[in-house]
């Protein structure tokens, strides 16, 4: 079968070996695998021709679609896919072929667990650039506050993602945790662990609470605790013996009451805390509760001590007083 030099110029030659420099008369048509006996062209033409046609066989490695999944996968961090794209590449799948293949892997599924997470709990699926995007920005507000790296890797990011915790109230999360860990009262990290169980395992412990979106209740409720907390250990400061109570601590927080008016309102009031020969002192916690009337029944009870304790004093001076009298009278009578 004769072919003009135009047809072999727009032919797609096979993988039968190097025309150029070929001694022999047959050269392999690879478009219809079809042999050209004899052929009538010279060899320097032919060569020419075959090196001018792009080669079909190019390493993986040069191709278009494996440099874009390559970038994919780096931006990912699932290097340890490259194997499986050079395979996908071999096998001539599309793009969106491979990302749909990529995304049925364990190592994506592993990479991206909060997708799972999310899907678990009903939430809405977000795109993996966001995804991305949340995980940098819990990054670098814990690296901004000190936040040791073990609390941000990619099974705990994973976890905040999981439970939509958006960036801005991880930020706020964040804050109480420094804030309690880097507080130099030591009152206020044990009054945290008695009232709520916070940091019973020391400053990791602290963190992992206001951080661990299964532990830690709202922002709101957490600024409460710390504030609460904080109002005990003024307390503890004052009066010199155990905090406050849970609720009457929380009840002063939610009225905005500040460390200093703790201590100025019981600093008056101390001694009611301490027992007498006659009567037994009150808690802290009723101190505070008469002293910021959160309930009638403190008051009550406050009044009444400071009324048997005056009584008593008085009964104690009239008795001096009356002996006092009979030794001046007995001396005038002798």
């Amino acid at each position: 079968m004769a072919i003009n030099q135009d047809e072999l110029l727009n032919s797609d030659f096979g993988m039968g070996g190097s025309v150029a420099g070929d001694t022999t008369d047959y050269i392999t048509y690879g478009q219809t695998g079809e042999t050209i006996k004899d052929n009538p062209y010279d060899s320097s033409i032919v060569t020419n021709v075959v090196t001018s046609v792009p080669e079909i066989n190019a390493p993986v490695e040069e191709t278009e679609a494996y440099d874009l999944m390559k970038d994919m996968l780096s931006n990912y961090g699932l290097e340890s896919l490259l194997p499986k794209l050079v395979e996908w590449v071999q096998k001539d799948y599309t793009i969106d072929q491979m990302i749909v293949r990529l995304k049925d892997t364990d190592e994506f599924k592993d990479r991206f667990y909060g997708m799972q997470l999310r899907e678990d709990a009903g939430l809405n699926a977000i795109s993996i650039d966001q995804y991305i995007s949340n995980e940098n920005q819990y990054r670098q507000v814990m690296m901004e506050y000190g936040i040791p790296s073990e609390f941000y890797e990619p099974s705990d990011l994973a976890q905040l993602i999981g439970n939509d915790v958006s960036p801005k109230e991880v930020e706020e999360r964040v804050e109480l945790a420094a804030q309690a860990v880097a507080n130099v009262d030591p009152n206020l990290k044990s009054e945290l662990a008695r009232l709520y169980g916070i940091g019973g395992d020391g400053d990791s412990d602290i963190i992992a609470y206001y951080i661990d979106p299964d532990r830690a209740v709202t922002v709101f409720e957490s600024r409460n605790q710390m504030t609460a907390a904080s109002l005990s250990s003024a307390a503890i400061e004052t009066v010199g013996k155990g905090g406050l109570s849970k609720s009457v601590a929380e009840r002063l927080a939610s009225k905005f009451y500040q460390p200093m008016q703790i201590s100025e309102r019981l600093a008056t009031s101390v001694g009611l805390t301490e027992d007498t020969f006659s009567t037994k002192g009150v808690t802290t916690s009723e101190l505070a509760a008469s002293a910021f009337a959160l309930d009638p029944e403190s008051i009550a009870n406050i009044r009444r001590l400071r009324d048997r304790r005056s009584q008593t004093k008085q009964k104690g001076l009239g008795g001096l007083v009356q002996q006092q009298g009979a030794i001046g009278l007995g001396a005038t009578q002798n």
